[in-house]
């Protein structure tokens, strides 16, 4: 018997009208409940969650970009937390053990900038994340376009929520994020196929590679210039 919640789901209103595909998108639920209640299908029924996703081809943006950057934020924070306890445990044991110079306020520093960033980091994963994965998409012959990859790739960051869990949180994520990319690619190509979603995704995986690789050197190059400008200026 299906779900409730995918009946819902199969029985969306057409593109445009009120309500949209997911409950997340829904004005007449309460935020949390909506939110709540699209977690619960990506937990519950994932695979007809995309398939409804890319039936009924929403057109809306700001909701995929809002719940992506909750769950991204959420996940992304509770990681660097569980892994600053980790860091600096296994720090103070090799101190006490091995005589080793503690160096766990450097690594906090690093942690404590990657914090204060995290919204920025997050929204940057967003945007390439989703280009890429049109890009990957389009490679293989899909034609759904790039706000169907947007939504698709905005929805599968609430598996990042996983970080949540001590420790094992992040890679576990990590993975269920890919199987939910998976699932939404699927849900993208015109034909039901095994091989062409996992090459998307592999061609997914090399543009984003090359664009944090272009993204990183650009950064990179900035601050350099900036060094040798303030060196040239103070000589």
């Amino acid at each position: 018997m299906m779900d409730p919640e995918l009946a819902e789901l199969a029985a969306a209103p057409p593109p445009g009208a009120a309500g949209g595909p997911v409950p997340w998108e829904d004005p007449g639920l309460l935020r949390l409940r909506g939110f709540w209640r699209t977690l619960r299908l990506l937990v519950v029924s994932p695979g007809d969650f995309f398939q409804s996703l890319a039936r009924n081809g929403s057109p809306r943006l700001a909701e995929p970009f809002a719940f992506g950057l909750i769950c991204g934020t959420a996940g992304f924070l509770a990681s660097i937390f569980w892994y600053i306890l980790l860091w600096a445990a296994l720090n103070r044991v090799a101190a006490a053990v091995a005589g080793m110079p503690q160096i766990f306020s450097a690594a906090a520093g690093v942690a404590l900038a990657l914090i204060a960033l995290s919204p920025v980091l997050v929204v940057i994963n967003l945007l390439s994340g989703a280009l890429c994965l049109w890009g990957g998409v389009a490679m293989v012959g899909g034609e759904a376009g790039f706000r169907p990859a947007w939504r698709v790739f905005g929805y599968a960051q609430g598996g990042l929520l996983l970080g949540l869990i001590p420790f094992l949180g992040a890679p576990a994520a990590g993975i269920y994020v890919l199987f939910l990319l998976y699932l939404g690619v699927q849900g993208l190509l015109a034909t039901p196929s095994f091989l062409k979603p996992l090459a998307a995704l592999v061609i997914f995986f090399f543009l984003e590679c090359l664009l944090w690789m272009v993204l990183t050197g650009s950064l990179m190059a900035l601050l350099s210039l900036l060094g040798l400008l303030l060196f040239l200026g103070g000589s």
